[in-house]
C-alpha cells in the first residue's frame, strides 16, 4: 500500500512546472496537483515508514514540502488574483525552502529505497537506487542554484532536468511497488489465500 501511494503522489508533483504558467489560472489548478501529490507522498511515506526507518525522515520532509507548497499556492493566488503587494524576497524565500525540503526528501527517501531493495535482494533495484541518488543530488544542486536566479539558462534547465528525474524516480518506485511484499501486504496476501483455500475446500465438498 505505501508503496502504491507513494507512486501515485510522486507522478503528481510532476505539475511543479505549474509555475511556468505564470499569470493564468492553469497555474492555480496545477499548483493544486502538486499539493495533493505531497499529501498522498506524506501519506505513503508515512506508512512505509513503519517498515523502512530513513522514510520516518523522508516523511517529515513531504509533510514540510506539503506546507511550503499549500503557501506558495496562497501566495501565487494573492499576488496574481487579488494583487496584494507582496515583496519579492517572500516568493523567492519560499521557493528556497521548497527546494531545501525537496532535497532532504529525496536524500532520505533514495536511501530508504536502496536499504530496502538490498534488504530483500533485488539486486537490480539496488543499483538502480544508488544510480537515481546521484543523479537526484545533481539535480538538486541545480535545482537550488535556480531558485537563485544565477541566470535563466540554469532556471531552463532546471525544468529540463526535473522532468526526466521525477520520470526516473517514478519508474523506480513503481518497480518496487512491483517487487517488494511488505509484512502487511504479505498478510494481506496469505489471508486471501488462506480465505480461497477455504472455499474451494467447501466447493469440493
Amino acid at each position: 500500500m505505501g508503496f502504491g501511494i507513494l507512486f501515485l503522489g510522486y507522478i503528481f508533483t510532476v505539475f511543479d512546472t505549474g509555475t511556468l504558467f505564470i499569470d493564468s489560472i492553469s497555474s492555480v489548478f496545477m499548483q493544486g496537483f502538486r499539493l495533493l501529490g505531497w499529501l498522498l507522498v506524506a501519506v505513503g511515506s508515512i506508512k512505509l515508514s513503519r517498515y523502512i526507518k530513513k522514510f520516518s525522515y523522508a516523511r517529515t520532509a513531504a509533510i514540510f514540502i506539503f506546507s511550503v507548497s499549500l503557501s506558495l499556492t496562497v501566495h501565487h493566488i494573492l499576488k496574481v488574483y487579488f494583487n496584494f503587494a507582496i515583496h519579492v524576497a517572500v516568493g523567492t524565500g519560499l521557493l528556497m525552502l521548497y527546494a531545501i525540503g525537496y532535497f532532504i526528501f529525496h536524500f532520505y527517501a533514495l536511501c530508504g529505497l536502496s536499504d530496502i531493495t538490498a534488504e530483500v535482494g533485488l539486486e537490480k533495484e539496488n543499483k538502480r537506487s544508488k544510480t537515481l541518488f546521484v543523479i537526484t543530488m545533481l539535480f538538486c544542486a541545480v535545482n537550488l542554484a535556480a531558485y537563485t536566479g544565477i541566470s535563466e539558462q540554469v532556471s531552463s534547465l532546471r525544468y529540463i532536468l526535473f522532468f526526466i528525474v521525477t520520470v526516473l524516480n517514478s519508474y523506480h518506485i513503481y518497480t518496487c511497488y512491483m517487487w517488494i511484499c511488505l509484512p502487511k501486504d504479505k498478510e494481506l496476501d496469505d489471508g486471501k489465500e488462506a480465505k480461497e483455500k477455504k472455499e474451494n475446500g467447501k466447493n469440493k465438498k
